[in-house]
Formats: structure tokens, C-alpha cells, sequence
């Protein structure tokens, strides 16, 4: 066997071994889709149900996520705590993270919304409310909170109830919904922040993959063209 066709099996072992992993690349951006777009459409069949009556207690907290509750109590104002930094139409300010105490006694905190004033309305007594469910994620990149100070970058629900001194409270964040034009705290938008580029990705891989192959033809075409120029002036 000569060194040419020694090389030329190299060379295809080594185009199909990387065919075959950009292939595999491709194949699983198209199950992450799949898994993706399962996942938005769960979100957004749980955001478009009535609300429902907030369990007193939670096994399964990820299934409250992105629902609609309701629940019944008073909010704890004198524990409430700042959720920095949050924007309203580029305007800089924070949202109003307060205790509330359930009629069972249970304790939730309620994300009221934004604000940039001191003073907001402290609505007393028994309040039925509703809003939607969240299961607090810290950001990659969130400093870390200041609970002595009541401020957060992220609603850690349980540093702010030891901070208060309550109970332990349910592992996940009410938003209560955007409230009218000049009322605050002014509640806020609950929007699935769901980036879905695996159909983009999956067309890069497989793109790629077929570059190569088109590459690999040229070479070998090339090559072809070349042994024949050559055995064509060695017969002369």
C-alpha cells in the first residue's frame, strides 16, 4: 500500500469520525428543542389556568411554577425587604419583597412590585390576594444578598423569614400582577425568560457537517484530477 493511499484512508477515517460528532452535535440540539419547546408550552398552559388555592404545603414546589395562586391573610410590612436593582421603563428603583401571613398562619413572601419611593400604601387586616407563582433562582452572577440591611439581589424566601424571625416559609415567591398606571408598589409582568436557539444550533452542526463532506469531495476530486495529470506526463 503506498503512503498516498495510506494517507487518503486516514483522511476519510478522520472526516467520518468528525461527520458522525457534528451529526450527534446536531441530533441533540433537536432533542433539547423538543424538551424546550415541551417545557415553554407547559409554562404557558400553567399561566393561562384560573387561579388556584396556594396548598399549605408544597412536595413538588417546580410544579407551582408560573401558576396562578390565591391565598388569604395579612402582610408583615414592618418585615418587608428591597429587591435591588429592578428597572421600570429605564427608571431605576427596586422591588418590594413582603412577608404575609396566611390564615393558617404559613408564611409566603409576596414580590409587590416596583418602586422607587419610600413610602408606599400598606394595605391592613385581612387581604385575599392573587398573583403567580415563582420558584426563586439565584442569577449566576447576583451579588450576594444583605439581609441586616434588608437587601437582596435575589429572593433567598429563607434568609428573609430568619432575618424576620418567622417561620419557614413556602419555597417559592407570589408576584402580585401589574397594578394600574401611578399605583405602587406597581406590581410586575411575570414573562418565562425561556431563550430557545436550539433549532439555530442544530442547523449550524449539521451545516458544518455537511461543509465538510462538500470540502472533503473537492479534496479528494482535487487529488484525483492531480494522479491522473501526473500518470498522463509520466506515459509520454
Amino acid at each position: 500500500m503506498t503512503n498516498n493511499k495510506r494517507l487518503s484512508i486516514w483522511s476519510l477515517a478522520i472526516v467520518l469520525l468528525a461527520f458522525a460528532v457534528l451529526v450527534a452535535l446536531g441530533g441533540w440540539q433537536l432533542q433539547r428543542l423538543a424538551w424546550k419547546e415541551a417545557l415553554i408550552a407547559k409554562v404557558e398552559a400553567q399561566m393561562s389556568l384560573p387561579a388556584a388555592p396556594l396548598p399549605e404545603t408544597l412536595d413538588d414546589p417546580a410544579s407551582w411554577d408560573f401558576r396562578r395562586v390565591s391565598l388569604a391573610g395579612e402582610y408583615l410590612h414592618g418585615d418587608a425587604a428591597m429587591l435591588y436593582p429592578r428597572f421600570k421603563n429605564g427608571k431605576p428603583g427596586y422591588h418590594l419583597l413582603t412577608p404575609f401571613r396566611r390564615v393558617s398562619g404559613g408564611i409566603v413572601i409576596i414580590d409587590r412590585g416596583w418602586t422607587d419611593v419610600q413610602w408606599v400604601p400598606e394595605p391592613a387586616g385581612l387581604t385575599q390576594i392573587e398573583g403567580v407563582a415563582r420558584v426563586p433562582v439565584r442569577p449566576r452572577h447576583a451579588p450576594e444578598n444583605v439581609p441586616i440591611k434588608a437587601m437582596y439581589y435575589w429572593p433567598d424566601v429563607n434568609a428573609l423569614a430568619r432575618e424576620a424571625q418567622l417561620d419557614t416559609p413556602l419555597p417559592l415567591v407570589v408576584h402580585i400582577p401589574l397594578q394600574p398606571e401611578g399605583v405602587y408598589p406597581a406590581g410586575s409582568a411575570v414573562v418565562p425568560d425561556m431563550p430557545n436557539n436550539h433549532r439555530q444550533y442544530a442547523a449550524f452542526w449539521f451545516t458544518m457537517a455537511g461543509v465538510m463532506l462538500v470540502m472533503f469531495a473537492l479534496f479528494c476530486y482535487s487529488g484525483r484530477k492531480e494522479e491522473k495529470r501526473v500518470s498522463y506526463h509520466g506515459s509520454l
